[in-house]
């Protein structure tokens, strides 16, 4: 509003509000392009020992990872933890559905409670190994 007052305008709320707006994106597309520019004039080349860092460590990323039976214990334990963590976080949710409120509200409650707990039991069954069933008659 003082801008406009400066120049001497009658504006209404809602214009002033438009403007705001609009001086805003301006700005953003203004200034910020500058900035950009600007930060070349501010980069330096990086030093011979951070320069050999930086190449080990582009090499280590574009290196793919194999997955080694190693971590297969790891990866059993940090899914049962999670798939429990969620299991029971689901069930607090669902509980909640006791808090006095409309039935819209109960009703998000369950859902969301039984989404976590469907998520968290996926996770805990994915860690134990399923054992195919073998055909008795041959």
């Amino acid at each position: 509003r003082a801008f406009s007052d400066r120049f001497g305008w009658e504006l209404t709320g809602r214009e002033v509000s438009e403007f705001d707006t609009m001086l805003g994106i301006a700005a953003s597309v203004i200034l910020l392009p500058i900035y950009f520019l600007a930060t070349k004039l501010f980069y330096r080349e990086p030093t011979p020992e951070r320069a050999r860092e930086l190449e080990v460590y582009w090499n280590n990323l574009s290196r793919p990872v194999h997955k080694g039976e190693e971590n297969a214990d790891t990866d059993a334990r940090q899914g049962k933890v999670l798939g429990l963590l969620s299991a029971f976080y689901g069930l607090f949710v669902v509980l909640l559905f006791l808090i006095p409120n409309e039935m819209g509200g109960r009703i998000v409650f369950i859902g969301c409670g039984s989404v976590l707990m469907l998520i968290g039991y996926l996770l805990y069954r994915s860690t134990h190994p399923r054992t195919p069933k073998l055909d008795v008659n041959p």
